[in-house]
């Protein structure tokens, strides 16, 4: 058969029905045959009957007779995704009763019905499953009652099964009844009761226990060791080759090291005024340090601020510090001298004149020596929380200025 779409489509065969009393040949095809009607009027019926079509009245005439409008009968059609097995309610015409419903022809790959279906209220509860792979949208006709005979063979009790030697029959039937098997059949039931004879221990019940173990155990890991990347304010282009300079310079004179801290320092660079011919500049002698001192003694405390502003020239003097504690604003405080500890790298100038925990004399107010320092700032500056030390620095964040 040809002139329905670009192909050829096959047919099973050819039959003659009577239409207005006229034979008509129409060809029995496949049941996925691409067009949703029952039937198909051909042309070459048409043509040989002379019949005329009027869309004026959407309808056909032949001879003195007209194609009167067939009532179009809609099911109503139920969503089945693919790969599924869907539960849907379908209508009944009986009210309250038990039925057998024969295998429902939805198509391909659909399988619907042979099973017994109780209704409630014409309303019957039927699994469909939908093994293409492609969603679709199945109509389902009304379910007639169909009759059925139970033979008095079968026995619908729950079958036993006999426990084994020792077993705890009041254990295994106190787990039977908490186990919804309605819904398996007896070769299902005869399963799940064996498994359960079986492993009766590994079933849980309310009335049980539940004992400690030390088979495992719980852990939650806060390493602190992990970097913590913050975004870098990002410079202008042509400031890059002015900040790798300075950087360079700096740790190229011991001023500053690379850091080992897995914290990332966000970096700024100041401008000066501009000079008498417009060009730009920038402060290149001073670097500001801003560092959080805490306490051992008060660790959960919001730490102190401590700012401190260093002249990085030759003599690689302290201009000015101020720390956010009471003691701050005066030269005594020991959070700035635990600071300037941190920094003793940079080789300042008049340390002792910010210690106030030993007044010291003349015969050692010079350079300490770097191994003594380093000593000093390990045993009094670096300590853990847990530790006799007065004062824990947290280097944060450094920038030029």
């Amino acid at each position: 058969m040809s002139g329905i779409n670009n192909e050829t489509v096959a047919t099973f065969s050819r039959v003659t029905l009577k239409f207005f009393d006229k034979p008509c040949p129409l060809d029995v095809v496949r049941d996925d045959f691409p067009i949703e009607d029952d039937g198909i009027v051909g042309m070459e019926f048409l043509r040989t009957q002379k019949a005329v079509l009027s869309f004026a009245v959407n309808r056909i005439f032949i001879g003195d007779q007209s194609f009167r409008e067939l009532p179009h009968i809609e099911h109503k059609t139920y969503y089945l995704r693919a790969r599924k097995k869907t539960l849907v309610d379908l209508d009944c015409d009986f009210r309250e009763r038990s039925s057998y419903v024969p295998r429902i022809k939805a198509g391909p790959g659909i399988f619907a019905g042979e099973c017994l279906v109780k209704t409630q209220n014409h309303r019957g509860s039927l699994f469909n499953t939908n093994s293409t792979f492609y969603d679709i949208n199945l109509g389902l006709p009304l379910i007639k009652r169909y009759d059925f005979e139970t033979s008095a063979r079968v026995s619908l009790a729950r079958p036993t099964v006999k426990p084994p030697h020792g077993l705890d029959m009041e254990r295994i039937n106190s787990i039977l009844k908490e186990l919804n098997l309605d819904s398996l059949n007896s070769d299902e039931r005869a399963h799940v009761i064996n498994l359960v004879a079986k492993f009766s221990q590994q079933f849980h019940l309310p009335s049980d226990h539940l004992s400690m173990t030390k088979a495992t155990t719980h852990k939650i890991v806060t390493t602190d060791d992990i970097p913590i990347n913050v975004k870098q304010y990002r410079h202008p282009p042509y400031l890059h080759d002015k900040i790798r300079k300075q950087i360079t310079e700096l740790i190229t004179n011991d001023i500053v090291e690379e850091s080992d801290s897995s914290y990332n320092s966000p970096l700024w660079i100041v401008p000066k005024k501009p000079g008498p011919a417009g060009e730009k500049k920038w402060r290149s002698r001073e670097i500001l340090i801003v560092s959080y001192v805490t306490q051992t003694s008060k660790i959960n405390d919001i730490p102190h601020e401590v700012s401190l502003k260093v002249e990085v020239s030759e003599c690689k003097k302290v201009i000015c510090c101020h720390c956010t504690c009471p003691a701050g604003a005066g030269e005594k405080c020991k959070h700035i001298f635990g600071s300037l500890l941190y920094v003793n790298r940079y080789q300042i100038e008049n340390l002792q004149e910010y210690c106030h925990f030993i007044k010291l004399n003349a015969k050692i107010k010079y350079k300490v020596s770097d191994e003594l320092k380093k000593i000093f700032f390990e045993t009094m500056t670096s300590a853990q929380p847990n530790s006799e030390s007065a004062i824990r620095i947290i280097l944060k964040k450094s920038m030029l200025s």
